[in-house]
């Protein structure tokens, strides 16, 4: 049975980047040092918001101000840490971040003082992340070429959790399930905890859904383009 997906003319699931990019780009005009290059996912902070990187190939903070400061950056060279930065999510023990990396397969954290450690380089190619529970977290993957969802550890032990063609964004869907884009399918699919797969909503009006999130009333927002 299809779930009601309110696709709200696809607005950007991202909009908040729009707007701390702005905010960013303000203070540089004063002489700032730190930019925004390529962001590609954001998590609230204390007092603003962590921002993913792809070409600055790192984590960035950005206050309510439009002030940016480096958390951590890779090298920028091809199969070092951090060069495929494309995803971010709150570590599920609150001890920094989780970031996953599909230029080096990999998932690693990010201390809140900016120390990098890595979880695991057995991943293919990461695009999302959600919480499992408070040791482990659920990384969608473009496996293989067709694509799963994988259950990650934070010690680092690495299964698929279901099997899913194309995987993009992954969000808890607050009934103790998860959902995840398909871009593949042009579909959003529902995971339960024990790993089995319900379809809410595929075809018409998705045409390359990529993200989304879960809204207070119970709705989805996709991005599309």
């Amino acid at each position: 049975m299809e779930k009601s997906i309110r696709p709200t003319d696809l607005v950007g699931l991202r909009i908040a980047i729009a707007v701390i990019v702005l905010a960013a780009t303000q203070s540089l005009a004063h002489g700032q040092e730190n930019a925004l290059v390529y962001p590609v996912d954001i998590v609230a902070n204390d007092n603003g918001w962590v921002i993913a990187d792809f070409k600055a190939h790192g984590l960035l903070a950005v206050d309510e101000d439009g002030n940016v400061a480096t958390i951590v950056q890779g090298p920028g060279l091809p199969r070092t840490p951090l060069y495929g930065t494309r995803a971010i999510l709150q570590a599920p023990d609150d001890d920094g971040w989780l970031v996953a990396d599909p230029g080096t397969f990999a998932l690693y954290r990010v201390s809140r003082d900016g120390t990098l450690s890595t979880i695991t380089t057995n991943l293919d190619i990461p695009q999302g992340l959600t919480r499992f529970d408070d040791n482990s977290v659920l990384v969608s993957d473009l496996r293989s070429g067709i694509g799963a969802v994988m259950h990650v550890t934070l010690d680092g032990t690495v299964s698929v959790f279901a099997e899913i063609d194309s995987p993009k964004g992954i969000v808890q869907d607050g009934e103790n399930g998860f959902v995840v884009v398909s871009h593949g399918d042009r579909a959003l699919y529902r995971l339960s905890r024990d790993g089995s797969v319900s379809t809410l909503h595929k075809g018409e009006p998705f045409d390359f859904p990529h993200d989304l999130v879960r809204l207070p009333d119970g709705s989805f927002m996709v991005t599309d383009g």
